[in-house]
């Protein structure tokens, strides 16, 4: 299956790609734009869109886990929030079938292949004593006058494969050969009879599949045979791509600087507004203001240092012997950065100005974050120095290190 794996990284520009991917790029005049990132299943084929400045040769089986299961887990949080709560939350498009395919690798790795239970009840040396067949059933033995029971009818637990077993067995096999082992870090050789996948694929199944829902009262039962069902008749139906992407990973980026940075919401109120009082007209406004929102504030060894999140594109700077002219940034995110700095309230904090810095998800070879340079303006009425520090930090070595999703 690792023959039919596809990378694209986000922001980045190809030639040509498959037409069943084109709603997830941008046409450009130099070709197709990738605007997503996420996963997508097509026929025999996986593709992946990996976070902007990612080096497709650094990746592992654990980051592509770790991604997926970031952008489910985000899915999962934004689905219990109301519209009014959901507006700085990224939007997560997503199929169900994923969440089938996670629901079934995690109950198989937890609870292992289901097996038929039956209880099997007789005299026997093990199992737990039916006091009421046994008082019924066996007869005493005298033993110096006394009457004493040497036998005991007992209930023991038997396990034994029937169809469910088979189904459950080969369904686990296609997801691991498909996209379990690549996806989920799942793998699974079935050991019981071999059953051609597209056979389970008829009604004849289901019937079987819907008589066992009625005649069991198992939780765990219950919810694997349903989950398979829901399967079976995704497979049996899909005609188009499976996909769990997002054009709005700039928004986990952010979220993911402010948890390794540590934000602390209580210093937003030492950020001030831009206060307006004017007249037009004769209408009066008074105290209406722009609010200033710095991404993270971090307070730490009794100093506060600003961080901004910037999903940007860096693959130019990073060619070889590159000779750009131009910064990554515009005017306008460089002086509103130095303008966080220079107007926090940092007295009324009783804490010491810190560090300003830009930070950019890049591929890093063995550090997790990484202090590049800086950003300098003259400023003179501000007599203290002013930079904004240059910081990349791998977003696959994060997700890893602190379980961010």
């Amino acid at each position: 299956m690792t023959s039919n794996i596809v990378y694209y990284v986000d922001g980045n520009t190809y030639r040509n790609i498959p037409t069943v991917l084109e709603k997830y790029f941008k046409e450009n005049a130099n070709g197709y734009s990738l605007r997503n990132v996420g996963y997508v299943i097509n026929n025999d084929k996986i593709y992946v869109f990996l976070p902007k400045n990612t080096d497709v040769g650094a990746i592992n089986k654990k980051d592509i886990k770790n991604l997926l299961r970031l952008l489910m887990n985000y899915d999962k949080k934004s689905r219990h929030l109301s519209n009014t709560d959901s507006g700085n939350q990224a939007y997560i498009s997503s199929d169900n079938v994923f969440y089938i395919i996670d629901w079934l690798v995690n109950d198989f790795i937890n609870n292992g292949l289901y097996q038929k239970q039956a209880y099997l009840i007789k005299i026997q040396d093990r199992g737990k004593i039916k006091w009421n067949k046994t008082i019924k059933s066996v007869t005493p033995a005298l033993i110096n006058t006394e009457h004493i029971l040497t036998q005991f009818i007992r209930q023991k637990k038997i396990n034994d494969n029937d169809l469910l077993s088979l189904i459950h067995s080969n369904l686990m096999e296609y997801i691991s050969l498909n996209s379990g082992a690549f996806l989920w870090g799942f793998k699974y050789h079935n050991q019981l009879l071999s059953i051609k996948f597209s056979d389970l694929l008829n009604e004849s199944t289901y019937r079987y599949l819907l008589d066992k829902l009625k005649s069991t009262n198992n939780k765990r039962e219950k919810e694997l045979i349903r989950n398979i069902m829901t399967y079976l008749r995704f497979e049996e139906k899909i005609s188009t791509d499976v996909a769990i992407t997002t054009e709005d990973f700039y928004l986990l980026f952010e979220d993911i600087v402010n948890k390794i940075y540590m934000h602390n919401e209580y210093l937003k109120k030492y950020v001030p507004k831009a206060i307006w009082n004017f007249t037009v007209n004769d209408n009066i406004f008074n105290n209406i203001y722009n609010n200033q929102i710095p991404d993270t504030l971090q307070y730490i060894d009794n100093e506060v240092n600003i961080y901004d999140a910037k999903y940007y594109n860096l693959e130019k700077y990073s060619e070889i012997n590159s000779k750009v002219k131009t910064p990554p940034l515009d005017w306008y995110s460089v002086g509103k950065q130095f303008f966080y700095d220079i107007s926090f309230k940092y007295n009324d904090t009783n804490r010491i100005r810190g560090s300003n810095n830009f930070v950019f998800p890049y591929t890093l070879s063995n550090n997790l974050k990484e202090y590049i340079g800086e950003i300098t303006v003259d400023l003179p009425l501000i007599n203290e120095n002013t930079k904004i520090n240059i910081l990349l930090v791998d977003i696959f070595k994060i997700l890893e290190r602190y379980n961010i999703y």
